[in-house]
């Protein structure tokens, strides 16, 4: 049996470095490694300065900034700021390895400690704001933020804490709050509609006096315009006035001084209304507020009182016309009517009247006009008296005027007065005498 060999030759071996060689190659590893070496210097430099920047920034914060372990039962605090030993009065080394909940007391909110018990357990981010306590027992509200921290692996391994005293600010918030709610007290038990609108004329507040007034809710009404609560013939009118004011330096208008107007009700129905208006600017915006006053009763009262007083004066009017022109009835066919004070075109009529009907009535067959008590007789008086006598005597009574005094006779001659088929005497006693004696003549 043939077999093929097949022969191998050795390979030739790599020649060996020289040593000036191996020097330099050595030298090359070296630099490298020297200047790695200053890299990993100026990073620990670096990284120093960083951490010094790092904890003066923490050390400087106005905030108090803490650091909790997220590794450690009940979360101890392993670092706290200067901002945080002035907020809370307690040092460092009082804090530290402590909760911080070592701030709480009597009246902190235990939903506000929920919230960040829930943001430390899932690990997330929380924010709140809590009433805290100082060491010396002092209350401080407390901006509370918390932030996890995780290292490369993201494993979490720390809590930061940021607070911030916002006492001052909260007690402010406090007593706007407190302003506004007294403020909100004072305006929903006025007994008056108060309205405040903005220079759109749209309805900014509406109290409960003013619901109770125009039969709407609050929500029904805000953000309309004003004319929504006023009959339509005062839309144009009223826009007018709003604008014109709003315009003026004048921060205030009285009740009375304006114009009386009157609502419209959520059922249609109108009401008169009394109103004043003032105006403050807010945040460069104008406010006008109405007060308004339903005057329905006033006026129902004011009618009912004219209406009275224009009764008291017919009343008056008609006692004062008996008085002035009484007709006394001497017997069964004779009256009297003393005249007393000055006769006008009014009291001429009143006389005439009153001498009629008295005739009439009394089936009278003499009239006696007394003019004793009429200080001045003129034209107008002598007139008026003889269209009374006419007229009585178109009734087919006798007239007899008495009270003739010699002054008297001089004007009415002078003013050429013809009394004709009337009877004139002195004195009413004689004028009497002389009725009566021609009713016994009859």
């Amino acid at each position: 049996m043939n077999h093929d060999l097949t022969i191998i030759e050795p390979q030739m071996a790599a020649s060996p470095l020289d040593a000036n060689q191996q020097i330099a190659l050595l030298e090359q590893e070296l630099a490298v490694l020297r200047q790695e070496q200053e890299h990993l210097k100026t990073e620990a430099l670096a990284l120093k300065e960083s951490s010094s920047l790092y904890q003066q920034a923490m050390a400087a914060a106005s905030n108090g900034i803490s650091l909790a372990s997220a590794t450690l039962p009940d979360e101890p605090l392993i670092y706290v700021n200067a901002a945080f030993e002035q907020v809370t009065g307690y040092s460092a080394a009082e804090v530290l390895g402590h909760n911080c909940r070592f701030l709480q007391g009597p009246a902190t909110d235990p939903l506000a400690v929920k919230a960040i018990r829930q943001a430390i357990n899932e690990g997330c981010v929380g924010h709140t704001t809590l009433l805290n306590y100082r060491k010396d027992g002092a209350p401080f509200w407390n901006e509370f933020s918390i932030a996890p921290i995780h290292d490369a692996q993201g494993n979490l391994t720390h809590f930061v804490g940021i607070q911030a005293d916002v006492t001052a600010r909260k007690q402010a918030e406090l007593a706007l709050q407190e302003s506004e709610q007294r403020f909100a007290s004072i305006i929903g038990s006025a007994m008056d509609s108060i309205i405040s609108i903005d220079e759109k004329h749209q309805i900014l507040l509406f109290n409960a006096a003013a619901e109770t007034m125009f039969g709407y809710k609050a929500a029904e009404v805000l953000g309309k315009d004003l004319t929504f609560l006023l009959p339509g013939r005062y839309h144009q009118h009223h826009s007018q006035h709003i604008t014109t004011f709003s315009q003026t330096k004048t921060t205030k208008r009285s009740m009375g001084t304006l114009d009386l107007v009157y609502g419209l009700r959520s059922d249609d129905t109108e009401f008169p209304i009394e109103a004043s208006i003032s105006q403050v600017e807010v945040s460069g915006q104008k406010i006008m507020t109405v007060i308004l006053r339903d005057v329905t009763e006033r006026q129902r009262a004011e009618e009912e009182r004219h209406r009275l007083q224009e009764e008291i004066i017919r009343i008056q009017s008609s006692i004062l016309q008996e008085l002035s022109t009484p007709l006394i009835p001497l017997s069964d066919d004779i009256v009297v009517l003393p005249l007393i004070g000055s006769v006008d075109t009014l009291r001429a009529n009143q006389v005439m009247e009153t001498l009629l009907h008295g005739v009439e009535r009394q089936r009278a067959r003499i009239a006696i006009l007394d003019i004793t008590g009429v200080p001045v007789v003129d034209t107008q008086v002598a007139n008026a008296l003889m269209h009374a006598a006419q007229a009585v005597q178109l009734l087919g009574a006798q007239v007899i005027l008495t009270g003739i005094r010699p002054e008297i006779a001089q004007t009415l001659v002078g003013l050429g007065i013809n009394f004709g088929k009337i009877v004139t005497r002195g004195t009413l006693q004689s004028g009497i005498a002389y009725a009566m004696g021609q009713d016994q003549m009859v």
